[in-house]
């Protein structure tokens, strides 16, 4: 599986969380991951980040 993502919105979704280290939660390359501090609680920052295209 290959999954490509916009690096600008990705450093700001990094920056935002403020954990030592970040889940991504994904379920197909074409549908959005979902970004969270690892180990948060439920009422934690989530960011949902989009997929880019990669043209082959």
């Amino acid at each position: 599986m290959s999954i490509a993502f916009n690096p600008a919105f990705l450093l700001v979704s990094l920056n935002a969380l403020t954990t030592e280290s970040v889940q991504f939660d994904f379920t197909s390359p074409t549908k959005p991951a979902v970004l969270r501090g690892h180990g948060s609680d439920g009422q934690a920052l989530r960011y949902l980040l989009m997929p880019i295209r990669l043209t082959s």
